[in-house]
């Protein structure tokens, strides 16, 4: 009788352990950038401005194109490097263009380019006619 008694605390610690492990995870994802992009209310849009882009070959990954953007948020230069959603062959078309940066009024650190319609539709933002020139790049 008394060994299972013993093991109540043991349980009581367990618990207590697992509640605080799930409450940590819970705040930290709900400050990820998704997740504070994913909030209407809290976000900004500046444009970007693409000085460069070149491909990304790491060995054993696939090669991914990196776009290279300035923007202003709040007198504040940003400077950011961005893979892009989708591959293109085109990419250096890209260069010397302004596209949409969307970030997060709460951390303006957590921001997007917005390029490709993909870009858009995942934070449920209506695709802009002015943009429909990157459909045709391959």
């Amino acid at each position: 009788m008394d060994k299972i008694f013993a093991n109540k605390p043991i349980q009581s610690w367990a618990i207590f352990i697992l509640i605080m492990v799930f409450a940590i995870v819970s705040i930290i994802n709900d400050n990820s950038k998704e997740k504070q992009l994913s909030r209407k209310a809290n976000r900004g849009y500046v444009n970007g401005y693409i000085y460069h882009t070149r491909l990304s070959t790491q060995k054993g990954q696939n090669d991914i194109i990196i776009a290279e953007c300035r923007f202003t948020i709040g007198g504040k230069r940003y400077e950011q490097n961005y893979p892009l959603s989708k591959f293109i062959q085109q990419y250096s078309l890209l260069e010397l263009k302004e596209f949409p940066v969307m970030y997060s009024s709460q951390n303006p650190d957590n921001n997007q380019l917005l390029i490709f319609p993909e870009d858009f539709y995942q934070y449920h933002i209506s695709f802009p006619d002015s943009l429909n020139w990157v459909n045709n790049l391959r």
